[in-house]
């Protein structure tokens, strides 16, 4: 072990302040979205009501629930960036539509608190989560250790 130097000291980088926002914040966003999902799969009769207020079919909650338990999957189990990056890309895009949805309908504004909460989460722990690559390539590993797509 004389001759042994580590590339990069990783327990350095997992007890960082970024890295424990990124995990608090991907694990909060996991619980809401676990919430989320819940209501899509076991809808009430008020929670159909609601959808068809807003013009929306009945059929839409369950394709809705199977989308966020894949974008879960790909943000805990995988470690294929472009997919966890399309995972994040997706539930963005799916909040800001249902923030959209709701502002523009809901005259019941509390239903806004749930969507914007799982968005900004999204965002934190996306940020944090680009920070924790850029962290790794400042370490000096190259770029294929990381899983990390080429630029070719």
């Amino acid at each position: 072990m004389n001759g042994f130097k580590p590339i990069y000291n990783f327990t350095n980088l997992f007890m960082k302040k970024s890295n424990i926002i990124y995990w608090i914040s991907t694990i909060l966003m996991v619980v809401f979205l676990t919430y989320s999902v819940w209501l899509d799969l076991f809808e009430t009769h008020s929670g159909i009501y609601q959808l068809e207020k807003l013009g929306y079919p009945s059929y839409l909650p369950p394709f809705m629930a199977l989308s966020k338990i894949l974008a879960i999957l790909a943000l805990l189990v995988t470690k294929l960036p472009r997919l966890t990056e399309m995972a994040y890309y997706g539930l963005g895009f799916e909040m800001s539509g249902v923030l959209y949805s709701h502002a523009l309908n809901c005259h019941f504004k509390p239903c806004l608190i749930l969507p914007l909460v799982i968005l900004v989460l999204v965002s934190i722990s996306y940020y944090f989560y680009e920070k924790k690559f850029d962290d790794l390539l400042k370490a000096g590993l190259p770029k294929i250790e990381l899983f990390r797509h080429s630029s070719n």
